[in-house]
């Protein structure tokens, strides 16, 4: 069995320990709610631990965490998600295959119509 965490699993086990939420830690992390879920529930399994209190248990028994001491692996700046209807946002619903909600797709409709009148005036030139 390997005894060693990846950086992420490392980086959410610590925030576990912090008691932070799957979702806080996905925001802190800049990944979903579920990918934060699924790393400790990874964890979890691979080490037969019980659930997050075990889990953390464990990874101050293996050295992997110490008391009032930082982490030895840093944190990057969380993650600012950009309101919805902007590229990132389209191009986040693409990614994760979601159905785009209204204000992307109202986005995408108003890029089209441009595009149709930018064509119409080079015709026109």
């Amino acid at each position: 069995m390997d005894e060693r965490l990846s950086d992420r699993e490392f980086l959410v086990i610590s925030l576990v320990a912090e008691g932070l939420t799957n979702r806080e830690i996905g925001n802190r992390l800049g990944f979903s709610e579920s990918t934060a879920k699924c790393t400790l529930v990874g964890i979890m399994g691979r080490f037969s631990l019980r659930d997050r209190a075990h889990a953390v248990a464990w990874a101050f028994r293996n050295g992997y965490l110490k008391v009032g001491k930082t982490p030895r692996r840093t944190l990057r700046p969380p993650r600012v998600l950009k309101p919805h209807g902007t590229h990132a946002a389209t191009e986040r619903h693409r990614y994760h295959n979601e159905k785009p909600c209204d204000v992307c797709l109202e986005g995408e409709r108003h890029r089209d119509r441009a595009r149709k009148r930018a064509a119409r005036k080079r015709v026109a030139a």
